[in-house]
């Protein structure tokens, strides 16, 4: 005698991911056997495959896009899109109870947002409806969102099913962005350097000591000091009083350069007790530097101070009980 059985696939709370599931109908029992395969497990020896229960995927077509403020739509309608192995059949799909709600996400507060979430079309046709959403406002900020005015809403469509079985929330995105962010730079440009950064290994140099000082020149982008030499360096030491000592090239101190940077090598050791060197001026001429002509009008030369320490100070103690 053969029985038909009805099984409500919906009222299996193990289904919770989309794909195909296998259905087995058995008796209950004592007798078990082991059956291998695909889906192990212990059925009793009547154990019959009665069928499958499927659960698409939900994905989403298109994001809604606009503008603001206000908000302009240049896109308010998306896609929600049913996918599996095999041919959707629309007659199963089921969206009377959808729910539409917006979603916390990265740089919007729920609370700032209001949200009219619009309609789910009734008809589906190849697995697709079309989703329309209703107003959103609030108040944005073109600095804020990702902080630079992209605010990326998620809006959660769920309560679909197919066949019974309900199906996975899809997430809606969107790609609004605010206008009116302003901002001035100084100096009128968004490098970073426009002039060359001067720099030096010690916080003080100290050029009475037998160790050679290095100062560097980092030059800014596109330019090229390849071609920089010693000869285009002129490196003065300066007195709190106005005395002044130029330093020779190649004898005093040396250069190398490449395409980024310009390094100085001052080997001068300085003898006297005075005059007493506080400054040392470093000027570097642009004359074989080459550099985008577009971007930059550099001067004949860079020039920089840095502060140097010249004469050692000695404490000398003397008298005595008379």
């Amino acid at each position: 005698m053969a029985c038909g059985v009805i099984i409500d696939a919906s009222r299996i709370a193990a289904f919770t991911e989309s794909g195909t599931y296998d259905l087995y109908v058995y008796p209950t029992g004592k007798e078990t056997i082991w059956v291998c395969g695909e889906n192990h497990g212990q059925y009793v020896d009547t154990a019959e495959l009665a069928g499958q229960a499927v659960r698409p995927l939900v994905t989403v077509e298109g994001k809604f896009e606009g503008t603001m403020p206000p908000l302009e739509m240049s896109r308010d309608t998306v896609k929600p899109v049913l996918a599996m192995d095999g041919e959707i059949d629309d007659s199963l799909i089921d969206a009377s109870a959808a729910q539409i709600e917006l979603l916390a996400g990265d740089g919007y507060k729920l609370y700032e947002v209001q949200f009219e979430a619009g309609a789910l079309a009734e008809t589906w046709a190849g697995g697709k409806a079309d989703y329309t959403v209703g107003a959103i406002g609030g108040t944005f900020s073109p600095q804020g969102g990702d902080g630079n005015g992209h605010y990326d809403f998620r809006i959660g469509v769920s309560g679909i099913r197919y066949n019974g079985l309900p199906l996975a929330q899809a997430i809606v995105r969107t790609d609004f962005y605010s206008f009116g962010r302003t901002f001035s730079v100084e100096g009128g440009s968004l490098i970073l350097a426009t002039e060359p950064v001067f720099t030096s290994a010690d916080e003080i140099p100290v050029i009475c000591d037998a160790y050679p000082d290095v100062f560097t020149v980092d030059w800014p982008i596109a330019f090229d000091a390849s071609n920089v030499t010693a000869q285009d360096v002129r490196v003065t030491l300066i007195s709190t009083y106005g005395d002044e000592l130029v330093l020779e090239p190649e004898t005093d101190y040396v250069v190398a350069s490449d395409a980024n940077s310009t390094k100085i090598t001052l080997n001068y050791i300085y003898w006297a007790y005075a005059p007493v060197y506080t400054t040392m001026r470093v000027e570097v001429a642009t004359a074989n530097a080459t550099w985008n002509e577009q971007m930059y009008a550099p001067a004949a030369a860079f020039t920089h101070e840095y502060a140097i320490a010249s004469v050692y100070a000695y404490s000398v103690m003397s008298g005595g009980p008379s």
